[in-house]
């Protein structure tokens, strides 16, 4: 969505500099308070609320041609697995502007009160390797008490992902924030709601993707006195965090997958259909390419993966503090200068895989490092004298300061 939504297809990619932690937490602390003051902005807002209907209109359109709904139930489906799975509770309206101010006021107050993450490089991509193995009901597996490294936090990338939606439009994303919520999505709707994380993308406003018309429409902000934010809100979605699929077995949890790639591919043909787009071959992630998304589940894929590779201390996590002041307002507090907020850097670990699992450790020599998908094991309990099914995974297997392994295998997006 966002830019993407505007039919973005330039291909071009920024590269990488010489990464540090300092540096990534300046760039970090500078893009959460530019962003912060500008993203109350009419030309925010316009697209927000633009992307969020043609997500209903896409919905809609769908559950109309599945059949058995009548028109207020197909309106109230299509809010249901759009503004509900954003964590709007119903009773819903096909009036749009409500939801986009609550929008724009969840984003303030994720901007103020999320812990900041910088990812290095090397963890980045083990991320996107992780990733790959994950199929989207994996991600269902999720507990958002055991699994979250915080409950709110941002996520800053070393270099935007390019990717493309289920339509074939290209976005460059550099962020990516989350906090609990409860979801509405279902239909009819759980009474109270489900646990939940909602998971927010923005994108790199002098990002890789600059086609004319985001020139153009950026020429315009900045003419008005209204300058686009850093950081732009870009989508939102909810992952459910209460496990509730993980009780499943790898072959159940694929078909489960499966049957949700036929619902997001029927959404792809309502939206070409009605918009005339034309879906691309986009390509794989190789380190350098454009990650093809059409089933729009690699962020819960990438955010899954992250969560677990750091509370499995696949990645280190430390604290970077500093002592500038920033121009953050403090909560509660009048405007005005206030301590920077520490910065947790998170970096590949020095000693890879899960214990009791190889792990890199064992009679087999591994001369790379390379991602291990999600899988069941039975995990084996002394002071309760059992076996539990528990998930491993995805983590990093190899040794120490080997190369990660990079092929189209592992890296691959379908």
């Amino acid at each position: 969505m966002g830019k993407a939504s505007r039919g973005k297809r330039d291909r071009s990619r920024d590269r990488v500099g010489e990464w540090t932690a300092a540096g990534a937490a300046r760039r970090g602390h500078e893009m959460i308070r530019q962003t912060l003051g500008a993203v109350d902005n009419p030309f925010v807002r316009a697209m927000m609320h633009q992307n969020t209907s043609n997500g209903v209109g896409d919905s809609y359109r769908m559950a109309v041609m599945a059949g058995g709904l009548g028109d207020e139930q197909a309106w109230q489906y299509a809010l249901s697995i759009t503004v509900g799975a954003m964590g709007d509770p119903p009773p819903w309206s096909r009036d749009l502007n409500e939801h986009t101010e609550r929008e724009i006021r969840r984003h303030q107050e994720l901007l103020r009160t999320a812990e900041v993450f910088v990812i290095s490089p090397a963890a980045h991509a083990a991320v996107m390797a992780a990733s790959a193995t994950l199929e989207i009901a994996d991600t269902a597996t999720l507990d958002r008490d055991v699994d979250l490294p915080v409950p709110t936090g941002l996520l800053i990338l070393p270099e935007p992902i390019v990717h493309a939606n289920r339509n074939g439009a290209l976005s460059d994303t550099a962020a990516f924030g989350w906090a609990p919520v409860q979801l509405y999505s279902g239909w009819p709707e759980v009474e109270g709601g489900t646990p939940g994380v909602r998971v927010t993308s923005f994108m790199d406003r002098d990002g890789p993707i600059q086609p004319d018309e985001w020139r153009a429409a950026l020429a315009v902000a900045r003419s008005s006195g209204m300058p686009l934010p850093l950081l732009v809100p870009d989508g939102v979605m909810g992952m459910t965090g209460n496990g509730h699929l993980a009780h499943l077995d790898a072959a159940q949890l694929h078909e489960v997958s499966q049957g949700v790639q036929q619902v997001h591919l029927a959404l792809r043909e309502s939206a070409n259909e009605v918009r005339g787009q034309v879906v691309e071959d986009v390509g794989e992630w190789t380190g350098g390419q454009v990650v093809a998304d059409p089933t729009q589940d690699f962020v819960r894929r990438y955010m899954f993966a992250f969560w677990r590779l750091a509370a499995q201390k696949s990645m280190e996590v430390s604290v970077h503090r500093s002592s500038v002041a920033s121009m953050l307002p403090r909560q509660g507090r009048a405007a005005g200068p206030a301590a920077v907020p520490d910065v947790r850097v998170v970096q590949l670990a020095a000693l890879t895989g899960v214990a009791g699992d190889g792990g890199g450790t064992g009679h087999r020599v591994y001369h790379h490092r390379f991602p291990v998908r999600m899988h069941k094991v039975r995990q084996w309990y002394p002071s309760q004298g059992v076996h539990r099914i528990i998930w491993r995974g995805p983590y990093i297997k190899g040794p120490a300061g080997a190369p990660l392994v990079v092929t189209e295998t592992a890296y691959a997006v379908r």
